[in-house]
């Protein structure tokens, strides 16, 4: 069942501020909790109120995206939208939360879907929040004579190779005895998703997604890794980092 929920805006414009505004007439699940137009009101803001979600206007930063990012990693919020010098929407995951770029120029009808979005993940993320709090947070990898826990968050991807799996991560590459299947059930699905019979990611590194032929069939990890999609992934994996299925 759908609950109540409270947005809390950041930007100095009137026409988002307007925008927003009448969007939030057409529904019935969201209120404006406050609206600021400077950047230390806007944290204490989120930091009294909690939102569970915050529109941010790159604006304010002078469009310093990293310094969102930053920024947004210390806010108890888990879901952003971030509008900005964009071309088109993307989504990416930023510490704990999603975030969703959007163009600047964004009218009332498309912050009506966003918001229906909105709703919809925030719905599925407190359904199973719960069962999040069973995955894996360190895994336990042998080695001669020693077990080394590994976060799991530092893992970037990982690789199929026989009875065991590669772990990749910023600083080396890891061996673990487990099957593909049985470590993707062990690990957050919100974080990490099969895109390949032999290939799992984090998609907290993903960076590009890549076409040929007009068919999306490889990304891009932010170390430069290039990782091949299979064809029955690339619904899956379009759907996780909310964007329209491709063929």
């Amino acid at each position: 069942m759908a609950g109540f929920y409270g947005a809390l805006l950041l930007s100095p414009k009137n026409e988002m501020f307007a925008s927003f505004r009448a969007a939030l007439r057409c529904q019935t699940t969201w209120c404006l909790l406050a609206r600021e137009d400077n950047l230390d009101s806007f944290v204490e803001k989120s930091q009294q109120l909690r939102p569970h979600c915050c529109v941010i206007d790159t604006a304010v930063v002078a469009h310093d995206i990293s310094y969102v990012f930053s920024l947004i990693e210390r806010l108890p919020t888990q879901l952003f939208y971030i509008a900005g010098e964009f071309d088109r929407q993307q989504s990416c995951y930023v510490g704990p939360g999603k975030a969703l770029l959007l163009p600047s120029s964004v009218d009332a009808e498309v912050w009506v879907d966003v918001l229906q979005d909105a709703s919809a993940w925030l719905e599925w993320s407190q359904q199973n929040v719960s069962l999040s709090k069973n995955y894996q947070q360190l895994l336990p990898v042998k080695s001669v004579g020693k077990i080394r826990l590994v976060p799991t968050d530092d893992i970037m991807w990982i690789k199929g190779a026989a009875n065991y799996v590669e772990l990749h991560t910023k600083e080396a590459m890891l061996l673990h005895r487990d099957s593909m299947s049985s470590l993707e059930a062990q690990l957050n699905p919100q974080r990490f998703i099969r895109v390949h019979r032999s290939a799992i990611v984090n998609i907290k590194y993903v960076t590009e997604i890549s076409s040929e032929l007009g068919r999306y069939t490889l990304l891009e990890l932010s170390d430069g890794t290039e990782i091949k999609i299979g064809n029955a992934y690339r619904k899956s994996l379009f759907s996780q980092l909310g964007l329209e299925a491709q063929a």
